[in-house]
């Protein structure tokens, strides 16, 4: 437990700095207050969370790593993900959404190709969709500015299109805008 906390760690120092487009207008830090807040509650998210913690790691210090355990680590957090979608008190909460978020962006930043990024997607947009629309979603509209910002960004990096094209994140901010 000692080296996920410390995993977590380096994930909120290095990674989780001041997004505009996810914090609240006027406030910073939205991501170390209130996500990583919302992150250990719940399995699949700190799963996730660790996977990148570990590949930012690799990335970062050029280490060669142990590709086995990035693996290993992977299934397990797309089978904590799995187990969550079979609970319909889990299933669409803002943990496994988040979760769900972080896995796309994930395979648009490290996999050889798009075609999991685009499954975790279609996924995220039916969960949206049951939720009632990103402006259903918790976390005082973190969330959704969140799965905005993975939707944008991915699609830029992918050069494929928006999973919510015609969203705006709560509150009047638009992703993007600042």
């Amino acid at each position: 437990m000692f080296a996920e906390m410390r995993l977590i760690q380096v994930d909120i120092s290095e990674k989780a700095v001041d997004v505009p487009e996810l914090d609240h207008p006027g406030a910073k830090g939205s991501l170390r207050s209130i996500w990583f807040s919302m992150v250990i509650t719940e399995q699949a998210s700190l799963n996730v969370t660790i996977l990148f913690a570990i590949t930012h790691c690799i990335s970062i210090y050029q280490t060669q790593g142990r590709p086995e355990v990035l693996y290993q680590l992977k299934e397990e957090t797309i089978a904590s993900i799995n187990r969550a979608l079979k609970d319909p008190d889990l299933a669409i909460s803002d943990q496994i959404i988040g979760a769900v978020a972080r896995m796309a962006a994930y395979e648009a930043g490290f996999a050889e190709d798009a075609k999991q990024y685009h499954i975790h997607m279609k996924g995220l947009t039916k969960m949206v969709e049951l939720r009632g629309g990103l402006e259903c979603l918790g976390l005082d509209g973190v969330l959704a500015r969140m799965l905005l910002f993975v939707d944008l960004n991915a699609a830029f990096l992918l050069r494929t299109k928006l999973y919510f094209p015609h969203a705006n994140a709560p509150l009047g901010h638009p992703v993007g805008e600042s």
